[in-house]
């Protein structure tokens, strides 16, 4: 023990190895620690390990979640007025459409080099925008303020699931991306209704308006009505895919002929925005183009020649617009054209001829304009038309017999021109006919027989004309018009108007759908025929002034149960109208039923009035009537004097002059007819 308790000897070295002592086991002077005292620095050794060990993995959990928060934030946006971008990709300007609520700002926490982890994704994005971009992305570096470009980059760089997108995607959500925004917020506006433009979480081609193909190719832009504003952005052209763009009933206001650039582009419609000025002569570029629709803008100035160099056309629609000149000559070169419609604007001159080499054309209609000269030849060739629409012009001539060979037309209108000459009885060819209106024209000549061939025919109209004779009887067998008018009103340029004569034909009670019936202002004579009352669906019945036409009024008109105004002033209508005419009267603010009701019932002075009404909505003065002469024949060998009996009193028929011949007045006023709709 003597020897233990002595100078202490270092241990030796095969005990602890060439290490030498263990140093927990050693005190401060060299010796042997005592083994409790050992036992109790182990326990602090253990202990100081364990806090190490929880200190490191606290540091390393901080870390990765601090990581993960701050990869799923936006980008910041550059300004205020700029768009902001959500998690989801939500618009943070209050666009309806979205509903992704707004994530704040991104706390910013640089990485190594100070740069964020967003802006990091957005510089690593940027070399495959420019490079796909038309300008060689030079939009992208405008950040002051930011560009659409930009803003667009910057939330597709935000979108969680950018890492995993092909290249393709990438650039197709980037430029419908720049698209959203170039049209909204960057001209100070919104959407009407965003549908997925600003959301992550929904695949592109299930935004609103968009149409791909199985591979994801955007094939179709169908957005109307919903307040896209401004300039299309030339990013569109990165839809290399894209064959339609419906983009009508917005506010568009720059043609855009960069379009040209897409070789798959076969429509356009842009109708009713806010395009002003001429056409562009680039126009002429697009080369598979079949379908441009500008209809209802503010398109000026003359159709550019290069325009007819689009010969893929087929659909051409410029009406109401503000374009002038002429129907350039080369028009012809259109010979794929199937619908042209350039109504109301202010184009004049004559048709071209050459419109006669479009032989598929369908529906040619060049209404309101300023068109003079007759109709060319050549129209007539043009087999295939179903409308013919030219009302409204100056156009001159007579109606040519060839319009019959116009077979499968369905619409013609050549009304409010100045036509004159016969109506042709080839019109009566035209068996496919729904509309025919020739009215407030110059034309002469009676009405021919053939109109019975039209069966198809609904609305029929010569009224405001110079025709007479009588109405042919084969009218019965137009058994769908709704609307026939032979009214001869004169016009306010001095023309007399229409003066039919004769009876009005029984057969008119087969004519099972008329509803409008107007013979006024001409000179028929006989009686209404009760046949009328066949013609159940008969709403307009007007046969006011027709100073020969004479009897009673039927009862049986009273069965018409749709009957809603019956005009019978300036006849020689007497008796009084029947109380069962009377009975289906109607209060005049109603809304159906015999609400107009007008006759040659006004007493003044008493007695005077030839037509009785006690339920009239208007009595005009009777006018006073032609003398009926009813010559006496003397016996052969008499030499009493010709005798004849005027209006019942008997004369000496040599001593009568026209002079001494009642004069029939006009009456005082008279209903004016309800215009018709237009197509």
């Amino acid at each position: 023990m003597s020897q233990i308790s002595g100078s202490f000897r270092s241990p030796p070295a095969e005990v602890y190895g060439s290490f030498g002592a263990d140093p927990d086991y050693v005190g401060a002077d060299g010796s042997l620690l005592s083994s409790s005292t050992q036992r109790r620095r182990r326990r602090w050794v253990i202990c100081g390990g364990l806090l190490v060990i929880v200190a490191i993995v606290a540091i390393v959990l901080g870390v990765t979640l601090g990581n993960n928060d701050t990869s799923t934030r936006s980008v910041p946006p550059a300004s205020s007025g700029g768009v902001g971008v959500n998690q989801q990709g939500g618009d943070t300007t209050g666009n309806t459409g979205s509903t992704a609520a707004p994530t704040p700002a991104p706390s910013g926490v640089p990485t190594e080099g100070g740069v964020s982890s967003e802006e990091q994704q957005l510089q690593a994005l940027l070399p495959l925008l420019k490079a796909a971009s038309v300008d060689d992305g030079a939009a992208l570096s405008q950040t002051d303020p930011p560009s659409p470009q930009y803003e667009a980059a910057a939330w597709l760089s935000a979108d969680p699931g950018v890492g995993t997108m092909s290249d393709g995607r990438k650039i197709t959500r980037y430029a419908l991306s720049t698209l959203y925004r170039a049209t909204s917020s960057a001209v100070g506006s919104q959407w009407n209704a965003v549908g997925g433009w600003d959301q992550y979480s929904l695949d592109e081609c299930e935004w609103n308006g968009v149409e791909c193909r199985a591979d994801g190719a955007v094939t179709m832009l169908n957005i109307t009505f919903n307040n896209i504003r401004g300039e299309l952005p030339r990013e569109v052209l990165m839809l290399e895919n894209l064959e339609t763009i419906l983009f009508g009933s917005n506010a568009i206001s720059v043609f855009p002929a960069f379009l040209s650039g897409l070789k798959s582009l076969r429509e356009i419609n842009l109708s009713s925005n806010a395009i002003v000025g001429p056409l562009p002569a680039e126009i002429g570029e697009f080369k598979s183009l079949e379908v441009l629709e500008l209809e209802s803008n503010g398109i000026e100035g003359e159709l550019p020649d290069e325009l007819t160099a689009v010969t893929t056309l087929r659909v051409l629609r410029l009406s109401d617009n503000g374009i002038a000149g002429q129907i350039p000559p080369e028009i012809g070169n259109l010979v794929n054209l199937v619908d042209l419609r350039l109504f109301e604007n202010v184009i004049g001159g004559p048709i071209p001829p050459s419109i006669g080499s479009m032989v598929r054309l369908e529906v040619l209609v060049v209404s309101k304009n300023n068109l003079s000269g007759p109709l060319p030849a050549e129209l007539f060739g043009l087999t295939e038309l179903v409308e013919l629409i030219l009302d409204e012009n100056a156009l001159t001539g007579t109606v040519a017999p060839e319009l019959g060979n116009l077979r499968n037309l369905e619409y013609l209108r050549l009304d409010t021109n100045q036509f004159d000459g016969a109506l042709p009885s080839t019109i009566g060819n035209l068996v496919n006919a729904i509309m025919l209106r020739f009215d407030e024209n110059k034309l002469t000549s009676t009405l021919p027989d053939t109109i019975g061939n039209l069966q198809a025919c609904e609305e029929f109209r010569v009224d405001e004309n110079e025709m007479s004779g009588s109405i042919p009887t084969t009218i019965g067998l137009m058994k769908n018009v709704v609307e026939f008018r032979l009214d001869g009103e004169g016009r306010e340029d001095g023309m007399e108007g229409n003066n039919f004569q004769g009876t009005i034909p029984t057969e008119v009670g087969t004519m099972e759908s008329l509803a409008y019936f107007y013979v006024n202002d001409n000179s028929i004579n006989g009686t209404i025929p009760t046949e009328l009352a066949l013609a159940q669906d008969l709403q307009l019945l007007y046969l006011y002034n027709n100073p020969e036409l004479t009897g009673t009024v039927p009862t049986q008109l009273a069965s018409l149960s749709s009957l809603e105004s019956l005009f019978l002033d300036g006849t020689n209508l007497q008796g009084e109208i029947p109380a069962e005419i009377c009975a289906i009267r109607a209060p005049e603010d109603s809304e159906t039923g015999l609400v107009e009701l007008t006759a040659d019932c006004l007493d003044e002075p008493p007695g005077s009035a030839k037509l009785k009404c006690s339920c009239c909505s208007e009595c005009f003065e009777a006018a006073e009537q032609p003398a009926v002469v009813t010559p006496s024949t003397p016996a052969p060998g008499s030499t009493e004097p010709v005798t004849a009996a005027i209006n019942g009193t008997t004369i000496n028929a040599t001593s009568v002059t026209d002079k001494e011949l009642p004069v029939v007045s006009e009456p005082t006023s008279a209903p004016v007819p309800p215009p018709t709709i237009d197509i």
